[in-house]
Formats: C-alpha cells, sequence, structure tokens
C-alpha cells in the first residue's frame, strides 16, 4: 500500500476555516450575553441561528454536495430569520457573521474544486 501524494493546502483555506470558527465562537458568546442579560427572544434566535449555521459549515466544509449546494441555501435561511428580528443590532452584527461564513465557505470550495 503506497501512501498517495496530496498537495499542501492553500494558507487561505485555513482562513476559511479560522473564519468558521471565528463565527462559532462569537455567536456562542453572544448568544450567552444575550440570554444573561434578558434580551428579547429575536436575538437569541438570531444568534442560535448562526450557532447552528456555523457549525454546519464547519462540519460538512469538505464535502462537496455541500459546498456547491447547501452553504447557499443555508446562508439565505440565515439571512431571513436575522431579518425577521427586526432589531437593527441583530441584523447588523448577524449580518456580519453571515459575511464571514460566506467568505469562509467560498474559500474552502475555491480549494476543493
Amino acid at each position: 500500500m503506497t501512501a498517495q501524494w496530496k498537495p499542501d493546502r492553500p494558507e487561505w483555506v485555513g482562513v476559511g476555516y479560522g473564519l468558521l470558527v471565528g463565527v462559532l465562537i462569537g455567536a456562542l458568546i453572544c448568544a450567552g450575553i444575550a440570554s444573561m442579560a434578558g434580551y428579547e427572544r429575536p436575538y437569541l434566535v438570531a444568534w442560535g441561528a448562526l450557532v447552528v449555521l456555523s457549525g454546519l459549515c464547519l462540519c460538512c466544509a469538505h464535502h462537496r454536495r455541500w459546498l456547491g449546494r447547501g452553504w447557499p441555501v443555508a446562508l439565505l435561511l440565515a439571512a431571513v430569520v436575522l431579518a425577521l428580528t427586526g432589531h437593527a443590532a441583530a441584523i447588523f452584527c448577524g449580518a456580519t457573521g453571515v459575511a464571514a461564513l460566506t467568505a469562509g465557505c467560498v474559500a474552502i470550495r475555491g480549494w476543493r474544486q
């Protein structure tokens, strides 16, 4: 059994994974702060959606089908959830998280194809 040669991962792929991990950690912190500080339920829903989405993106980032079709649909759903909150702060901060998830998925997708 011979070992197969695999090309080294470009540095920007590591940056993509870093963005996904950063959004996961940031959304978890924001969800925790929102729940402890007594923010309204839409904030918790928005941050919870970002936690779930970033975890899903991180777990499925190496699958071609997810990179081709799955994450754009998931990001669209997250954007709709954020828009339905109706709170400017949740929309602004959530949009930053969605943008970071998009950049991370695009970076990883460019390498996997």
